[in-house]
């Protein structure tokens, strides 16, 4: 299967997933809050550039590649964050909470082999190999350049905004991507949610700055695998986690830039 079919009946991460006014990004990993599975991606993927309402339907696939509502809803939309507009933001995050028969403790192509003890999210280092599974580049394997980077994403429905105190990673992305984790190859430590980017470099969201505006912390979970041995070897033991990838425009268009 392509990550942009409809996956069903379970639904891992690493697919194609959006709000049904988006045309598609990427549905990042899970997370448990309160004994609830929750999807977690961009604001700008699954919660329309933090314009949609609580309850919104969640399709899968994204609607880019064929996802209509409501026969395609897996979730429905719990929490995102708010944009500034006017000054800096740190966050690009949104939670949906999964129908319970779609749940899946998977990121494509990343797998443990067997389960493994809790693994916490932890914050990136400089140098620090990391790897996304996204839904348009798939596994690509980065190096961390900056971990507190400025940068100006266009794309927006007021324009650009300026985002604050966000990873900087040498790697390739591209439109759709947006909602990816972001994990440590050596670790399999969650550090981040890929938002925004181009060919060579792209940005991630923190962790830490995440669980910070969730107010509480998150149950994760092992991961099992679900090969794809075409698109790399890249085969890394990683936990369930929150996080997501690219703001590439308007979500399969765009980049950003540093400032």
């Amino acid at each position: 299967m392509l990550r942009t079919d409809r996956w069903r009946p379970l639904v891992p991460a690493g697919v194609s997933v959006s709000h049904p006014k988006i045309t598609a990004g990427t549905l990042g990993c899970y997370l448990w809050l309160n004994g609830k599975a929750y999807i977690v991606s961009n604001s700008h993927v699954i919660a329309d550039f933090g314009q949609g309402k609580i309850g919104d339907d969640i399709i899968q696939p994204g609607s880019f590649d064929g996802g209509q509502d409501p026969q395609d809803t897996i979730a429905h939309l719990s929490w995102f964050s708010p944009y500034n507009q006017a000054g800096e933001n740190k966050l690009d995050i949104a939670t949906a909470e999964v129908l319970p028969q779609y749940v899946d403790d998977r990121i494509i192509s990343l797998q443990t082999g067997t389960q493994l003890a809790s693994v916490m999210p932890a914050d990136a280092r400089i140098g620090e190999r990391v790897i996304k599974s996204g839904r348009t580049t798939g596994i690509t394997v980065g190096q961390v350049a900056n971990t507190s980077v400025s940068v100006a994403v266009g794309g927006f429905p007021w324009g650009q905004l300026i985002f604050d105190d966000c990873l900087l990673i040498d790697g390739l992305c591209q439109g759709g991507d947006s909602g990816s984790a972001v994990i440590s190859v050596d670790s399999g430590n969650l550090v981040g949610l890929l938002f925004a980017g181009s060919a060579q470099e792209y940005y991630a969201i923190k962790i830490s700055n995440i669980i910070q505006a969730l107010g509480q912390q998150p149950q994760f979970r092992p991961l099992t695998a679900s090969p794809q041995p075409a698109e790399s070897p890249w085969l890394i033991p990683v936990m369930g986690g929150i996080l997501g990838l690219v703001v590439l425009g308007m979500v399969l268009s765009g980049g950003g830039s540093r400032k």
